[in-house]
């Protein structure tokens, strides 16, 4: 009963009728409809980092440099053009360290971090690459996020759906109201919701390297829409 009341609420509010107040008014119907289609994602957006450590900057800098050199140089073989590896952040900053003797910060050095932003189009090669970036020294790197080349059209095409089914719900209410739509007044897109990340399981692999099972993507595109009424 008390999923029954949660539906009915929700309906009050998505679904608004408005009769017309004074003679030569038109009457309108609110509605708000959603769009969602599933796909299997073709690409992985993964975020690292190399970092290095010592009281000369530019030894620490030019470590870094060599790993990330060599990392490039691994990635140039899986395939990855050099348009989907961004350098996004380099840093250097000061290494300290609190002593409580003297309560002072005590210099240690220098930290020097980069990041690399890198697009995967071959999720096949996903888990070597990973397992190969560790090994050359990145120290942190994000979960694998996983996305769509066909996102854009695919958004495009759950609009369509969205204001089908806010249609749909509009002449439900028209029917029930003895009116019928006669066109749109005003259509309001709401920004797309980035989807759930899709479920990514370690698979059995005949090598030592681990190998990745990824989900479905879901795209949903969320509309309201002013209809017009008439008798």
């Amino acid at each position: 009963m008390e999923h029954v009341m949660r539906i009915v609420v929700v309906a009050l509010f998505s679904l608004v009728l408005t009769l017309p107040a004074m003679a030569g008014e038109p009457s309108t119907i609110t509605t708000s409809g959603v769009g969602e289609i599933n796909l299997v994602p073709d690409l992985a957006r993964l975020s690292m980092t190399v970092e290095a450590s010592s009281t000369d900057s530019s030894e620490a800098a030019n470590e870094v440099a060599k790993t990330v050199s060599s990392i490039l140089a691994m990635l140039s073989e899986k395939g990855v053009a050099n348009t989907d590896v961004q350098s996004t952040a380099a840093r250097v900053s000061p290494k300290t360290r609190w002593d409580p003797e003297t309560r002072e910060q005590r210099f240690e050095g220098y930290n020097v971090s980069r990041e690399l932003a890198v697009t995967l189009r071959d999720l096949a090669a996903l888990s070597t690459v990973i397992e190969r970036s560790v090994a050359l020294g990145v120290d942190r790197l994000s979960p694998p996020q996983l996305d769509s080349s066909e996102r854009e059209a695919i958004s495009r095409q759950a609009l369509t759906l969205a204001y089908e089914d806010a249609l749909a719900r509009a002449n439900v209410l028209a029917e029930a109201a003895a009116i019928k739509v006669t066109g749109a007044l005003s259509i309001d897109a709401q920004g797309n919701s980035p989807p759930p990340r899709p479920p990514m399981r370690l698979a059995a692999a005949d090598s030592m390297t681990e190998s990745f099972e990824v989900g479905e993507l879901t795209i949903a595109s969320r509309i309201t829409v002013v209809f017009s009424a008439a008798p």
